[in-house]
């Protein structure tokens, strides 16, 4: 996996997610299984999953804003500081 600057709600919603897919994943083996019983593992895969689909999202979203990140959209709207200028105001 890559290095992705996630922020803390962002790192919360990946492992919720690599949680999620793990126990469908399980569940449909299960179905299919003609030994029912075992328990779902999360698997290193079930984040490289969403880790790709995240940065896939992202991207996405700098294109269809005019090549822009979310730290210059914000701080084009002047919604929030830039985020090098966050730790300004942050005591």
């Amino acid at each position: 996996m890559q290095r992705i600057g996630w922020n803390g709600r962002e790192i919360r919603n990946a492992f919720q997610t690599a949680v999620a897919l793990c126990e469908y994943e399980f569940s449909v083996k299960e179905a299919e299984s003609k030994k029912p019983g075992g328990i779902p593992v999360l698997k290193p895969q079930h984040f490289e999953e969403v880790c790709g689909i995240a940065l896939q999202f992202k991207e996405y979203l700098k294109v269809t804003h005019n090549n822009k990140d979310e730290s210059q959209r914000v701080a084009n709207l002047q919604e929030r500081a830039p985020n090098e200028d966050l730790g300004k105001y942050m005591d």
